[in-house]
């Protein structure tokens, strides 16, 4: 499985956990879509670890759901990483042709 479909996944999950508080899964799902498109990756990428990092301080978020957000900000951070590790020229072909799908 890429890292793409993993931190999709992950916040499908989260998303369908009743568990989890329905302001976090709302943004959470705000998130999911963000990722959904391919196009400006990089900025999508810098976005959605931004915003999981506001969410996972929340205090009332429960300790689990904290854990399974610092998951998926790793897995995040990995696939910003690896994207940066392309050529700027490789990198636009790629997201012309919607290949990027670490």
């Amino acid at each position: 499985m890429n890292t793409k479909n993993e931190v999709q996944d992950a916040l499908n999950n989260l998303i369908g956990d009743n568990n989890v508080p329905k302001n976090i899964r709302s943004r959470l799902g705000t998130i999911l879509q963000g990722l959904d498109n391919t196009q400006d990756l990089h900025l999508k990428l810098n976005q959605s670890l931004a915003d999981l990092d506001d969410i996972s301080n929340d205090i009332n978020l429960p300790p689990f759901v904290r854990t399974e957000l610092f998951g998926v900000l790793s897995l995040l951070e990995n696939m910003n990483s690896q994207l940066l590790t392309i050529p700027v020229k490789v990198k636009a072909t790629l997201h012309k042709k919607h290949v990027i799908n670490h």
